[in-house]
């Protein structure tokens, strides 16, 4: 093998790899947005772009200022994104101001994420095309008629995977297949807010250990449509206690009603763990579907009630 060949195959390695860096070019979250960079739209909701002529990297040489611009991603920023029916408010103002190139991928990176108006294969077009999103929060809502959203599996995992939600998410759709909490809950462990409206996603008895496993550390915890047994709720309640920061706000939506024993047993757990009951705000109910646990320093209120009424 000639010295030559050698020396072209590094060079070719090499310029690959400075292009396999330029596509998975860093950017900065949502608060480092700077002034100076290209502002696209302004509005009450202005959307500002990182351009290739922003990036520190494309000033170390003239090849790095050809590669960042030609394959760097389009990173877009806005206070809040909303996504409706599958189409990205602004986009047509992308287009009229940029000649956006199909092959470079496209980043969102936003204070908050809104997807509504969801059905299966809208999530699915921006994985094909290559669209992330990025945010501190994330939110999948209904459609305006209250009819809840749909998507698939892998689609819900597109938009959570790699921590794409720092802080909070909350989440109501159906998916197209049931599945388990332990496959959504490791993508949202890092989340202070978690809201789950998904009816089958599909929780079961070993719910804590679930959370315990993927060391779920919430401020505020809301999961609905549970079928849980009474033994699952009061063993999810132990882990929840036994954090060192506890959820100051836990809502639980049962599928099927719960006896007033269970919300004692509830109520008996936070007084052991050193809590105070501070006011009980429903009446005496035999049977509830609906409850909310909301705890200020060293006292908690408990309510619970028949949610269907």
């Amino acid at each position: 093998m000639s010295l030559g060949f050698n020396d072209t195959a590094i060079k070719r390695f090499t310029y690959d790899w400075l292009i396999r860096f330029a596509e998975l070019h860093p950017f900065e979250t949502h608060d480092s947005v700077h002034t100076n960079w290209e502002l696209l739209y302004t509005d009450d909701n202005p959307l500002t772009i990182y351009s290739s002529h922003c990036s520190k990297y494309a000033a170390i040489s003239p090849m790095f200022t050809t590669l960042v611009a030609r394959y760097m991603p389009y990173i877009f920023y806005a206070p809040s994104l909303t996504t409706e029916s599958g189409v990205i408010k602004y986009d047509d103002v992308h287009k009229e101001h940029h000649a956006l190139s199909k092959k470079k991928s496209k980043i969102y990176v936003c204070g908050t994420c809104d997807f509504t108006s969801l059905t299966p294969g809208m999530i699915t077009s921006f994985m094909k095309n290559r669209v992330f999103f990025y945010g501190k929060k994330l939110r999948i809502l209904s459609f305006k008629n209250s009819t809840k959203s749909c998507m698939t599996p892998d689609e819900l995992r597109y938009l959570l995977k790699n921590h794409n939600v720092e802080r909070e998410v909350s989440i109501d759709v159906v998916l197209t297949t049931p599945v388990s909490i332990s496959e959504i809950l490791p993508l949202v462990a890092h989340c202070k807010k978690i809201r789950f409206g998904i009816p089958n996603l599909v929780y079961g008895e070993n719910i804590a250990n679930v959370f315990h496993h993927n060391r779920v550390c919430p401020t505020s915890l809301d999961i609905n449509h549970l079928k849980l047994s009474d033994t699952a709720v009061l063993e999810m309640f132990d882990y929840l206690l036994s954090l060192q920061v506890r959820p100051h706000t836990i809502c639980m939506t049962f599928q099927h009603q719960k006896s007033e024993a269970l919300a004692e047993e509830i109520k008996q757990k936070y007084r052991r763990a050193g809590l105070r009951k501070h006011i009980f705000t429903t009446e005496t109910a035999p049977l509830f579907g609906f409850l909310q646990i909301v705890t200020v320093h060293n006292e908690f209120l408990l309510d619970y009630f028949d949610h269907r009424r």
